[in-house]
């Protein structure tokens, strides 16, 4: 119900180039960018009473709207919050323009964070978001593919990036 008046970029690109990681990336923080008027709309709606709590009601709130669907690798998109929201699947992608738009209008600090779970391959293959809680520093792991807030797969390799 908290997204229900969202509309405002109902925007779905497929990412340009030969789908790289650099090319997903840039289409993540383009999306993310356009996502910001929508996620401002709302933001009210998951501001609690600490960082912690807020980030948790964002992850909730994305992870209850958008049910989780595989893209094929050989046509990535990265949608906008209203985009995913309205189309109601989406992937990892997905997830994190949305929770990270959100957690931007809220004022808490994030980056995308691109992991590789292959020991012998550094090449990304999931994105999530880490918050930071201005109160304590410590990380906040928002990944709504797995099934719990503040809980992180294990990786080999991985790179933190900014969101915009």
């Amino acid at each position: 119900r908290v997204f229900q008046h969202l509309h405002a970029q109902m925007v779905d690109r497929r990412i340009n180039g030969s789908q790289t990681v650099s090319d997903i990336t840039k289409g993540l923080k383009r999306q993310t960018r356009a996502s910001q008027d929508d996620a401002n709309q709302v933001a009210g709606y998951f501001q609690k009473r600490n960082d912690r709590e807020s980030a948790k009601a964002v992850f909730a709130a994305v992870k209850n709207s958008i049910h989780y669907v595989k893209e094929s690798s050989n046509r990535q998109t990265a949608k906008t919050l209203s985009r995913a929201i309205r189309d109601g699947h989406g992937d990892c992608k997905h997830y994190a323009v949305s929770i990270a738009s959100l957690l931007t209008a809220l004022g808490i600090p994030n980056r995308f964070r691109l992991i590789s779970q292959n020991f012998y391959d550094k090449t990304p293959t999931h994105i999530y978001n880490v918050a930071f809680d201005r109160e304590t520093g410590k990380e906040i792991i928002l990944d709504a593919v797995l099934p719990h807030f503040d809980s992180e797969a294990i990786y080999y390799h991985k790179y933190d990036i900014k969101t915009a």
